[in-house]
């Protein structure tokens, strides 16, 4: 690349020279020098802005040098001059939520940061009890490198889903990790970019009413799709065409993606082209039917209180005018007795989650782990094994963010002296600390009544203030 000068202004082109000539070294690979090490190969960086060069982010609390163009901080963190690490500016109030997640989840599992339960009836006396966040097996989100949103596919220590990446709330697809690998979650992010700003769950009236394309149950593009009468192959991956051959609705078959086994499992009539799930054949009969009504100038009422999710199933949450629901995908028949009055005004709070999972693990058999669900088909946010003798909390993903505790002592504590907050509401206001604001060395958090329950930040209780375990 050359690096132009010229004589006698702007404006004289028979000035231009070729002096100082820039030689880029070529780049075919960016190796990284350990595992888990992010570099990426970047134009325009060395060579006074004309080269590429394999580019370094570096993570929270890694030694980094101020203006380095090699050794960048990950976006959102800075490399602090007195401490010479990449920090979280913690008084920045537009963070992105996945750095300060990122960043809690780190300062708990690396400098063990507890969470307090406080008592509240001797305002003389206050005792603190401590809950410890789990170390060793805390899922960390994974943060894009250049936008600070969550990656829309994220996995702890069992699965991977897809999320929203503005808030990190999932979206749709489930998968174990270790068949995940080729799981990109790319249909499951086009499909909510679609209908995110819909008046209904998934999809609208026109999409409906046609045959169109679908995910599978993990988040990505299914090999076959089809468009109205139209129907060809595409990469699983990114849903792009992966071969030139379309064949019509009715000829599935002649397509090299066309798979039998995948065919024969939906049940349905011989002469049917089995391309669609159970939910979506449902719903193009009745939302066809309202389209041409509503071209006419009509409206039907009561056609449209299904349903379907990403890959032409059931979604697992499904509401009429009385109540919303969880549901098994596969038939719609109801996921346990998870239920919520349209009036208790918590629909949004229903994701269905644990009772979808549930399904997968005794339906599906597939080896998810057994996890309670609270009454909205949520992860319980308080779980016991080992025949209830051993306790933990898990976030809105059913991973696990405390370490497994008898609750002998917790027991003893709650029934003395904390106004009956129960210990659901305890590891609900843990999971709210973890995504809250960006924890700092000296900040702790404790839950503290007042006329509602709060989530408050303090200083570290002296050891004087820590209630006694030694008896339990």
């Amino acid at each position: 690349m050359l690096n132009i000068a010229y004589k006698g202004g702007p404006n004289n082109l028979e000035s231009f020279t070729t002096k100082n000539v820039i030689q880029c070294e070529p780049i075919e690979v960016c190796e990284p020098t350990f595992p888990d090490e992010i570099v990426i190969k970047v134009d325009n960086v060395t060579g006074r802005g004309c080269c590429p060069a394999c580019v370094h982010y570096l993570n929270e609390y890694d030694s980094c040098k101020v203006g380095s163009l090699i050794y960048r901080c990950r976006n959102g963190l800075f490399c602090n001059p007195s401490t010479k690490q990449c920090n979280i500016p913690s008084v920045d109030p537009t963070q992105k939520k996945c750095l300060i997640e990122y960043h809690n989840r780190n300062q708990v599992a690396n400098k063990g940061l507890k969470f307090y339960i406080e008592t509240n009836k001797r305002k003389t006396d206050i005792m603190y009890y401590p809950m410890e966040y789990e170390t060793d097996l805390l899922d960390m989100p994974d943060c894009d490198d250049e936008t600070g949103h969550y990656k829309i596919k994220q996995c702890g220590q069992e699965k991977c889903f897809c999320v929203n990446p503005e808030d990190g709330q999932f979206t749709f697809g489930l998968s174990l990790k270790d068949m995940a690998e080729n799981v990109t979650c790319k249909c499951a992010d086009h499909f909510h970019k679609k209908y995110m700003g819909s008046d209904g769950d998934f999809r609208n009236l026109e999409d409906n009413a046609q045959i169109h394309m679908k995910c599978d149950s993990a988040g990505n593009f299914e090999p076959l799709q089809c468009v109205n009468g139209t129907c060809f192959c595409v990469d699983e991956k990114t849903g792009q065409p992966s071969s030139t051959k379309a064949a019509l609705y009715g000829a599935l078959q002649t397509l090299p993606c066309f798979d039998l086994e995948k065919s024969k499992k939906m049940n349905t009539k011989e002469s049917d082209p089995n391309y669609q799930n159970g939910c979506d054949k449902l719903v193009l009969r009745s939302e066809s039917l309202s389209l041409e009504f509503l071209k006419k100038g009509t409206e039907l009422s009561n056609m449209g209180d299904v349903t379907c999710s990403y890959d032409g199933r059931y979604g697992s949450r499904q509401c009429n005018a009385f109540q919303c629901f969880c549901v098994n995908p596969s038939d719609s028949t109801l996921a346990g007795n998870y239920r919520i009055d349209r009036s208790a005004g918590k629909m949004n709070e229903m994701s269905c989650r644990c009772a979808l999972q549930e399904f997968y693990q005794t339906k599906e058999n597939l080896p998810y782990s057994k996890l309670q669900c609270d009454t909205l088909g949520n992860f319980n946010p308080f779980q016991c094994s080992n025949g209830g003798r051993e306790c933990y909390c898990v976030d809105e993903n059913g991973s696990r963010i405390s370490k497994k505790k008898p609750t002998l002592c917790l027991d003893k504590f709650m029934k003395s002296d904390i106004n009956g907050l129960q210990k659901e509401e305890i590891c609900q206001f843990m999971r709210k600390a973890l995504s809250d604001k960006a924890m700092v060395d000296d900040i702790y958090y404790t839950v503290r009544y007042n006329e509602n329950w709060d989530l408050v930040e303090i200083t570290k209780p002296q050891d004087s203030q820590l209630y006694s375990t030694d008896k339990c």
